[in-house]
């Protein structure tokens, strides 16, 4: 996966001096709240867009780096209103976009920015000829509103609601970048159908990853140590940890300090990170 992603024909900066050429009126006031501007992500989605549309041979370059900014913007906003939702104070190093301008603001912001993604991808469907389908979207409001419903005690039923979760917010966005470039790049059926098996594998041990990372913290991060776990949510550490319950001392799983601690003591963090790996050779 890191080869097919340095081999992408597209940059990170190339796709902020594009977004900066097309940004709306009505967001160029807000420009400098804008994550994409302010301090820019990896751009993972991004660059699968332009990797994917490479493997299948795209020439219409224009179209790729659109869609592929379009993509990336979804992103943007999602996570924009996963700050409001999570109260979280950080991102990427710095003041989270409801920590500096506050909720409300914030709230409308993401929605804008998800509007833009949206106007792009539009753009380039009809320019292209190709036909997008937005259920992810309803995946990921449904997968939003099933993490913070009551959890099984059971720990396998745990771990299936844990991946359904996370193929509805991680996984919707990767496949939709798997589905656009593989549209873009002429990639037949079962190519693209081997590229969804791909976002799904590569979606899961992605979050597996994210969550070691929300655990052991440090300045990569970009955001204060444990914020899932003071949100009582069921992370694949914590899931690990609850199936070796009954080998290991009783931590309450509202003690955020005492878990993260316990998490790691127990080699919870490693066996999480096998996981993952077994993902991404998939």
């Amino acid at each position: 996966m890191q080869a097919l992603l340095c081999a992408a024909d597209i940059r990170p900066s190339e796709l902020v001096q594009l977004a900066d050429a097309l940004i709306p009126a009505e967001l160029a006031g807000w420009r400098d709240e804008l994550p994409i501007f302010v301090r820019p992500g990896k751009m993972i989605r991004a660059r699968i867009v332009a990797a994917t549309a490479g493997v299948g041979g795209a020439v219409r370059e224009e179209c790729v780096q659109i869609g592929a900014l379009g993509v990336e913007l979804l992103h943007e906003g999602s996570l924009i209103h996963d700050d409001v939702c999570d109260c979280s104070p950080a991102r990427r190093g710095l003041p989270s976009v409801p920590q500096r301008r506050g909720p409300r603001a914030a709230a409308w912001l993401g929605a804008a920015v998800l509007g833009w993604g949206l106007d792009l991808l539009a753009h380039v469907a009809g320019r292209c000829g190709i036909r997008l389908d937005l259920a992810f979207a309803v995946d990921a409001v449904e997968a939003q509103v099933l993490e913070v419903l009551p959890w099984d005690a059971e720990p396998e039923q745990q771990r299936r609601r844990y991946q359904e979760i996370v193929q509805g917010k991680t996984g919707a966005l990767f496949r939709m970048a798997c589905e656009l470039g593989g549209q873009l790049g002429g990639l037949c059926g079962a190519e693209r159908e081997a590229t969804r098996t791909f976002a799904e594998a590569f979606s899961l041990g992605f979050q597996v990853l994210d969550d070691v990372r929300d655990v052991e913290g440090g300045p990569q991060l970009g955001k204060p140590a444990g914020g899932d776990l003071d949100r009582h949510l069921l992370t694949w550490p914590v899931l690990e940890w609850i199936s070796h319950a009954r080998e290991l001392p009783s931590v309450p799983r509202d003690d955020a300090n005492n878990l993260r601690a316990e998490l790691a003591r127990t080699g919870m963090l490693d066996r999480a990170r096998s996981f993952a790996a077994t993902q991404f050779d998939i």
